[in-house]
């Protein structure tokens, strides 16, 4: 049986596998293949609908998936990536800080890392997600928006979130993702695929780590890639300046991880974005995968 790997320009891991092995996996992942579609946030249902076994979001679907019933297994996380998301306004507008966002319009990816990282940063600053208004919007569109006056900030992510910090005299940060949720890229199955494909989940993460490893030694060649096939519509030095600065590390989802998957599933339902809280322990595999021995990308 084959076993159904979800690819969106999202979760670069695997948009890069799709690209570095347009024909297949490599030889040592037998019986895989991509399906591509058009976002993270269709993760959930896709697996649902039994188009695909295994998908990368970030840490926000998969709590979704699980609120609306999917039977869901986390299977790997990436290491935390604190500067891949930032709250952006115009340097010459906008409020000067976190709270001064109340009222405000917000373009982001919504029910996607973005609303999480929206929703603490509001809490802290004693504000809730229904004190602004959330405006849906590509990345591309959203700095148009954003630039444009039509939104009064804009969630950011890579690779925009480079061209933002290199245009820092029309862009000002009011914060960054790291201060407030871990970011995490997270990967996740339908339960049954979990034990019907165990092995074969363990050759694919072998080779995800080994892939990792190899646009850590040289991203150039991985950036020039995404830029050809029009990933994001960045440039290939744009691209080579996100990967470069990103931790390509897969891990077993340990103790920690549950932990803060629990932490922002209760913060959403504070929120009110989930309407009852969530167990997350009840995703835990019953034994964790075993990719440690990793596999040749090529």
């Amino acid at each position: 049986m084959t076993l159904r790997v979800g690819v969106h320009p999202n979760n670069l891991h695997l948009q890069l596998a799709a690209l570095t092995w347009p024909g297949g996996w490599p030889a040592n992942v037998p019986d895989v293949k991509f399906v591509a579609y058009r976002e993270g946030r269709d993760t959930g249902r896709l697996i649902a609908d039994d188009v695909i076994d295994v998908g990368g979001t970030g840490s926000t679907p998969p709590l979704l998936a699980q609120h609306d019933g999917v039977p869901l297994v986390y299977l790997a996380a990436s290491a935390p990536r604190g500067a891949n998301g930032a709250i952006v306004v115009r340097s010459s507008a906008g409020p000067d800080d976190v709270r001064g966002l109340a009222g405000r319009r917000i373009a982001l990816l919504d029910g996607s890392f973005h609303t999480s990282f929206l929703a603490a940063a509001l809490e802290r600053d004693g504000l809730s997600l229904r004190d602004v208004e959330r405006v849906e919007l590509a990345p591309a569109d959203a700095y148009r928006a954003l630039d444009e006056d039509r939104v009064d900030a804009w969630i950011a992510m890579a690779p925009w979130l480079s061209r933002v910090r290199d245009e820092a005299s029309r862009w000002r940060v009011l914060t960054d993702i790291g201060a407030y949720v871990a970011n995490r890229s997270v990967f996740w199955a339908h339960r049954d695929a979990l034990d019907q494909h165990r092995t074969t989940l363990d050759a694919v993460f072998a080779a995800l780590t080994a892939l990792g490893r190899d646009v850590t030694n040289d991203p150039a060649p991985y950036a020039q890639r995404l830029a050809d096939a029009g990933i994001s519509g960045a440039d290939a030095a744009t691209w080579r300046t996100s990967l470069a600065a990103r931790d390509w590390q897969l891990h077993v989802c340990d103790g920690a991880f549950y932990d803060e998957q629990q932490s922002e599933a209760d913060l959403l339902h504070r929120h009110g974005d989930l309407s009852r809280p969530l167990d997350i322990r009840q995703t835990e595999p019953p034994a964790p995968l075993n990719f440690s021995a990793a596999a040749s990308t090529h």
